[in-house]
Order: structure tokens, then sequence, then C-alpha cells
């Protein structure tokens, strides 16, 4: 069974990055992470869950990350990606076969024929990933290319 936890930027004090359990407060309208015995009020445009993975690198990945990969160590096409919760009907396999998926996906940007391209794909326990950035530091990591 998987982790739940959080991670979201800071609203006020020192701007950084906390890790813990969310809640939302009704009495005073706030969102939170709980880090340790701290309370944080945070920015819940920031806020994503662990999905229960770590990247090649041992990095525990988010909603928001920024990710690259490769389906084989022989594959030479590198293919980058926003981890996001979604709720899709992908093409699976070969035969692109379809299915409903409910859970962590990839979504991906591509500039295929001058023109630009989004495509979903399921995360693989197959593929090698590692966490480049995310979505709120880093967007031009998912400009097409």
């Amino acid at each position: 069974m998987r982790e739940i936890k959080f991670r979201a930027k800071t609203k006020c004090c020192e701007i950084k990055w906390v890790y813990g359990h969310y809640y939302y407060d009704i009495v005073a309208l706030e969102h939170n992470i709980v880090e340790g015995a701290i309370k944080w009020i945070i920015d819940p445009q920031t806020l994503g869950e662990y999905i229960g993975r770590k990247d090649k690198n041992s990095t525990e990945i988010y909603e928001g990350n920024v990710v690259e990969w490769r389906y084989s160590c022989a594959d030479t096409s590198v293919f980058r990606g926003e981890v996001i919760y979604d709720c899709r009907v992908l093409e699976i396999g070969y035969e692109h076969n379809t299915t409903l998926f409910v859970g962590f996906i990839l979504k991906c940007y591509d500039s295929i024929n001058g023109k630009d391209e989004i495509w979903y794909t399921s995360i693989s326990e197959l593929a090698e990933y590692e966490v480049i950035g995310n979505i709120y530091e880093n967007p031009e990591l998912l400009e097409a290319s």
C-alpha cells in the first residue's frame, strides 16, 4: 500500500516546499499541510499528491512533476510529461486497445508535423523515470519540442 502524503508551496513567511498531510481548515478557510509538528498555510494551486513511486535517483514523484523516461534501455527516444491525476480512456499496447484508466498518468506535449499535440500515457512499471522539475517552477520544460 502506498504512503498518502502531499507537497505544496507555503503561502506566507518563507516560500518553500513542504511535505506532509493535507487538510482544509473550514473555520479559517485555509489550505494546510502538517509537516511534523508544524502547520503550514499553503498555496492550493501548488498542491500535489505523492504517487507512491520514486524515480531512478530515488526522488519521490508527485503530481505536478515533470519527468523524462525511455521505455527501455535500448530505446533512443526520450519522452517528457507532466504527472497528473485523471480519468481517461487510454490506448494500451501495440494493438492500441482502449481502456478506462483512473489514477496517475502522464500528460505529454509534442510538436508533430508543425502541429502541437497533447497525448496521455499510463505510468509504466517498466519505464525508468527521472524527475527533471515541476510545472510551477519550470513550465518551459513542457513546451512542445
